[in-house]
């Protein structure tokens, strides 16, 4: 019981809040602001990458920190967009989301997985 009380008295004190406040205080607090300022580029995919990158092309996660794993339809995808690896890299850059990213790593998946989101 003593737990709640001191629990209840720390909200009782610091009055209302803005939602956005506490989330970021949240955030900040488990560790987790950081994580989502890294995966940013993900939501953002199509409008960083373009349409037609896209539609073959997902980000799947960031390994070793700075290593974006993209999950693509076709080991002939794959050889076409590490041509244009570079072009990515500096879209994402410039995008302002996924900063940390350094590198680019086209991974061959299942490409009716593709073609199912393309649906949606």
């Amino acid at each position: 019981m003593n737990n709640k009380r001191k629990r209840s008295r720390q909200f009782s004190n610091t009055g209302p809040q803005k939602v956005f406040d506490l989330l970021q205080g949240t955030l900040g607090r488990y560790g987790l602001k950081r994580k989502l300022e890294k995966y940013a580029l993900f939501p953002e995919w199509n409008l960083v990458v373009g349409e037609d990158i896209a539609k073959v092309s997902e980000p799947v996660k960031i390994i070793h920190g700075k290593i974006l794993l993209v999950r693509v339809a076709s080991s002939a995808w794959a050889e076409e967009l590490s041509f244009k690896k570079q072009e990515i890299l500096d879209k994402i850059y410039f995008s302002g989301k996924g900063l940390a990213v350094e590198d680019i790593k086209f991974i061959v998946d299942d490409p009716m997985r593709l073609v199912i989101k393309d649906w949606q």
